[in-house]
């Protein structure tokens, strides 16, 4: 696992969380030795010592002067199939401070698989909201909510939208749960999204389509989200029986 001492800092920070992952190292786990780490990187101490301090600053790991470098938390965000949380409350339960790019709101297209369940026409456009959110600094889940005509004339004229969006849709329509149906698929990102995730073009994600209706069925959103695989996966567990 060597990398061209050219690259710049945060790739070995890349590779070090990586071998973090590879280790199954937890909070409180030991890394290797700056020395040790350093050759089987390739890379010069200084270099090692500048991943280190952007590690820190995202609470990843902690030094501690004269015993050692230690893993302060997971690198990554697991999200569990069993419960249902939005993505924000997600990363902020992982214990990471949650944020928001700014978002973008505009007037446009729902695509083809939403406009059955958003009940609008080909070509109509609806409100929709798209922000990139984040844990700690680094890019989590890239999103776009398409709303239903009616919500999306709420939240229009409504007060201007806060970080957590799934909390601001509740609120607007006075409910306490909603239902969720979500699809999993891995794809492959363009140019645009690489970029929103810190990724290189072409790398593989999770892409999840998402409806969200009331208790009775009254369609609210249907969401499209890309979720970086350097930050969140995902932990299933089930019982297995023989037929």
């Amino acid at each position: 696992m060597k990398i061209d001492t050219t690259h710049r800092s945060h790739k070995v920070a890349d590779l070090v969380l990586e071998m973090i992952r590879e280790r199954g190292l937890g909070a409180g786990d030991q890394l290797p030795g700056e020395g040790e780490l350093a050759r089987s990187l390739g890379v010069s101490r200084n270099t090692l010592r500048e991943a280190y301090i952007s590690l820190e600053g995202q609470g990843v790991i902690e030094r501690l002067h004269g015993i050692g470098t230690f893993v302060a938390r997971s690198p990554k965000i697991l999200d569990s199939l069993w419960e249902s949380y939005g993505f924000f409350d997600r990363i902020t339960r992982a214990g990471y401070v949650a944020s928001s790019s700014p978002w973008k709101a505009h007037r446009a297209e729902p695509p083809q698989e939403a406009i059955e369940f958003l009940g609008v026409l080909p070509g109509e456009e609806v409100y929709s909201v798209a922000r990139v959110l984040l844990a700690d600094r680094s890019p989590a889940v890239d999103i776009t909510d398409y709303f239903a005509p009616t919500l999306g004339r709420l939240l229009e004229a409504g007060p201007a939208p806060d970080q957590n969006l799934l909390e601001l849709v509740m609120s607007v329509m006075d409910i306490r749960e909603c239902r969720l149906h979500s699809r999993f698929a891995p794809v492959a990102t363009d140019e645009g999204l690489a970029s929103a995730l810190h990724l290189a073009p072409g790398s593989a994600v999770i892409r999840i389509t998402s409806t969200l209706s009331t208790p009775d069925g009254e369609p609210l959103s249907f969401a499209v989200a890309h979720l970086s695989p350097g930050v969140i996966e995902f932990d299933i567990e089930r019982t297995l029986r023989r037929l």
